[in-house]
């Protein structure tokens, strides 16, 4: 062969794979030639697009006319079994083409058939990629099977109901280093930012400065918050979403150090997280899945040391932690069901008091609790629409093929099996349901 442009290798395979030996070689070098002549004087791209069209060509033709006993050249050496072969090809073929003529001939039956799968697997495909997502893949956060939610609940008077906890408590908490690596609290917030004319609320959330690290969160700006930021008389200060820092603040590279007015409060942006990370209060994550409003925090601010006043006996912090490598979540949950009454006896409650315990509750589940059988039930009803779909479909095609008896009756009379009467259905069925699937 000449050196020059090289065809397509997929193509030559396919012109090779098709060619008897003794031809092989003779007919790859001419086509070759006529490749670098079309490459040379029209382009790659045509002469790329004329070669697939020659082994298109060859692929159909040579088994046919294998089949019925043409290409005496291309006979020698064939044995039996690769003359049946060839002949299955070139049926093959046949039924191929006659069914997308079949199909193109009746397009109501065509397109009603189409519409149908496209609208069933367009449903599964959007509800599967939302159980996929919520369900199936784990929550973004690093290690989030070491993720709990640490809870006061009162088994005596709501078995089923989980309670903040006091600042008091997240304390003796955060001290338990055997079980835990680290300990965050917070608490939602809605200040408003003032950007502009008018001001605008804001979700947001009042956090320790060991939280944003725990779940994983980086700067793509400045920096996190830092203990200095929550001891008492530190300046105002918080941390930006990316997403906020996009829609009202243009991306603007120089947001570092600037104040803004946030809550009436004159406050230094000190960060801007890195895109991609998000945070829920997973109170509200589970109302938003559940159908109730809520969004995503967009903006952090550090939790004072001394809070509202010096108040730190209230229970208003949702707490989260993350426990030591090699601890179990039933493990932390029976050492800290141990501790809580103690802490129950010095908080000095009243006798007869209904005494809590503390639950440590996965991260995951406390986000996905309640939405987990909302979304199985949705995923439940779509996968009953495609099997409808299925059904319609089916009657569609049985009438179809019940239309062309006569047809079919003609064609056994010419010599067709039944091999070639049920090929023709079946092919026609498999471009259906091709075609529904890519518009689905």
């Amino acid at each position: 062969m000449t050196a020059g442009p090289v065809p397509p290798r997929v193509a030559e395979r396919l012109i090779a794979r098709v060619l008897p030996p003794a031809a092989r070689e003779t007919v790859l070098g001419d086509l070759h030639e006529r490749f670098r002549i079309r490459a040379t004087r029209d382009g790659m791209g045509r002469a790329r697009r004329w070669y697939w069209r020659q082994a298109l060509s060859f692929a159909v033709r040579v088994p046919a006319s294998r089949a019925v006993g043409g290409m005496n050249g291309f006979m020698e050496g064939d044995t039996a079994a690769s003359v049946v072969r060839a002949r299955m090809a070139a049926g093959f073929v046949f039924e191929l083409r006659f069914a997308l003529r079949s199909l193109c001939r009746r397009p109501g039956l065509s397109v009603a058939a189409i519409a149908i799968l496209a609208f069933a697997v367009g449903a599964n495909t959007t509800v599967f990629s939302v159980v996929k997502a919520i369900l199936i893949e784990r929550i973004p956060f690093p290690d989030p099977d070491r993720l709990v939610m640490v809870w006061d609940a009162y088994p005596e008077v709501a078995p089923d109901r989980t309670n903040p906890i006091t600042l008091d408590h997240y304390r003796v908490w955060a001290g338990r280093t055997d079980l835990f690596a680290s300990v965050g609290a917070f608490e939602s917030t809605t200040p408003s930012l003032l950007q502009g004319e008018w001001p605008d609320r804001v979700e947001g959330a009042l956090v320790t400065s060991n939280l944003l690290p725990l779940l994983g969160a980086w700067p793509a700006l400045g920096r996190l918050l830092v203990p200095e930021d929550e001891a008492p008389g530190a300046p105002p200060v918080v941390v930006l979403s990316h997403g906020l820092w996009e829609s009202r603040f243009g991306s603007d590279q120089s947001i570092i150090g600037r104040q803004i007015r946030l809550g009436g409060t004159s406050t230094t942006v000190v960060g801007v997280t890195g895109e991609g990370f998000w945070f829920y209060d997973p109170y509200s994550a589970t109302r938003s899945l559940s159908g109730w409003s809520a969004e995503a925090a967009r903006l952090w601010q550090p939790l004072p040391a001394s809070p509202f006043g010096g108040e730190t006996d209230y229970p208003r912090y949702r707490v989260i932690a993350r426990l030591r490598d090699g601890a179990s979540v039933e493990a932390a949950a029976a050492a800290v069901a141990t501790a809580r009454p103690l802490m129950h006896e010095a908080d000095g409650a009243a006798e007869g008091a209904p005494v809590p315990t503390t639950r440590l509750i996965p991260l995951s589940e406390q986000i996905l609790a309640d939405s987990r059988p909302r979304l199985l039930g949705l995923f439940g009803a779509v996968s009953m629409v495609l099997l409808m779909a299925g059904v319609n479909l089916i009657s569609l095609l049985l009438v179809h093929v019940e239309s062309r008896r006569s047809e079919f009756a003609v064609r056994a009379a010419l010599g067709a099996g039944r091999g070639r009467l049920a090929l023709q259905p079946i092919l026609e069925s498999v471009l259906l349901a091709l075609g529904g699937g890519l518009a689905g």
